[in-house]
C-alpha cells in the first residue's frame, strides 16, 4: 500500500463519482465490494486506525486492487459524509483518472 498526498483534484474525482453512484464508502459496503469483485481500488484514509488499514490493504493486495492510503482526513468530506475511513471505486474510469492523478502526485509518468 502506498501513501499519497490528497489533491483537491483527487478528491474532486472522488467527489464526482460519488454524485455518479460509482462509488462505495464505510468499511461494510466497501468489504462487499472488494470481495463481490465489484471494487477497482481501495482508498483508506489517513486517519483511519492500524486494524482498519491492515485489513482493507490486505483484502485488496490479496484480490490484486490497487490500494492507497491518503494522507490527510479529507475523505469523508470530499464524497459529502462527515467521517469516511474506507472508499472504493467501483467504475473502471474513475478508477483511472484517480489512479493518474495519484501518479502525478507521485511523480511517475508515462
Amino acid at each position: 500500500m502506498v501513501k499519497v498526498l490528497e489533491s483537491p483534484k483527487l478528491l474532486s474525482y472522488l467527489g464526482l463519482a460519488s454524485k455518479a453512484r460509482k462509488l462505495v464508502s464505510g468499511a461494510d459496503a466497501c468489504e462487499i465490494a472488494i470481495k463481490s469483485g465489484k471494487a477497482k481500488i481501495v482508498l483508506i484514509s489517513g486517519d483511519a486506525g492500524e486494524n482498519t488499514t491492515k485489513h482493507f490493504s490486505d483484502m485488496a493486495q490479496y484480490r490484486g486492487l490497487p490500494c492507497y492510503q491518503l494522507s490527510g482526513d479529507g475523505l469523508g468530506s470530499a464524497i459529502g459524509y462527515p467521517a469516511r475511513k474506507t472508499v472504493c471505486i467501483t467504475d473502471l474510469g474513475f478508477a483511472k483518472a484517480v489512479i493518474n492523478e495519484i501518479n502525478l502526485n507521485l511523480g511517475v509518468t508515462k
